[in-house]
């Protein structure tokens, strides 16, 4: 596309979103003391590159092949790592039973704490009671009430788990 004066095609003007990738390019942020938004010229690749001291100027990416020369300009240019955007973290999966742990893992040495989650069954029918409390012993029977008692406190689940505990389990 002519610029209107001479009537030679030149390169587009380097934007963002058309001819520069952040993967391939340089940050540059604009230090000179102009006011009015200025082009410059990139030595190696021969793209223009607008640059000013307003918020849609300030920072762009240039070529790698372009960054030394536009750099070499004293007082104008400065290059800035580009910000790395921290990796989201996975959501843990939230069920009505789950309950958060703590596993403490030795490396050499050190302890280092990280939360396990840990997924509790769902309860029992007071059916499926009736099946495995005959197989259980004392221990699991008062630990199968204590949950009960605390959880869903159903009145035939305890009857029938406290009845199996007298039996002598």
């Amino acid at each position: 596309m002519a610029c209107g004066g001479c009537g030679k095609k030149s390169k587009p003007v380097a934007t963002k979103g058309e001819n520069m990738k952040t993967d391939t390019g340089i940050l540059l942020e604009y230090t000179g003391t102009a006011a009015n938004t200025m082009t410059f010229k990139g030595q190696a690749t021969g793209t223009l590159y607008r640059f000013g001291n307003n918020p849609g100027h300030k920072r762009k990416y240039v070529y790698a092949q372009d960054a030394p020369g536009l750099l070499a300009l004293r007082g104008q240019f400065r290059e800035l790592k580009p910000e790395a955007k921290p990796e989201p973290k996975p959501e843990p999966v939230k069920t009505e039973n789950t309950t958060l742990e703590t596993e403490v893992k030795t490396v050499t040495g050190e302890v280092e704490e990280s939360p396990v989650e840990v997924v509790e069954p769902e309860p029992l029918s007071v059916r499926q009671l009736e099946k495995v409390v005959p197989d259980k012993s004392p221990e699991e029977l008062a630990l199968m009430l204590a949950k009960e008692k605390s959880g869903l406190n159903r009145k035939t689940a305890i009857e029938l788990i406290e009845k199996a505990i007298k039996a002598g389990g």
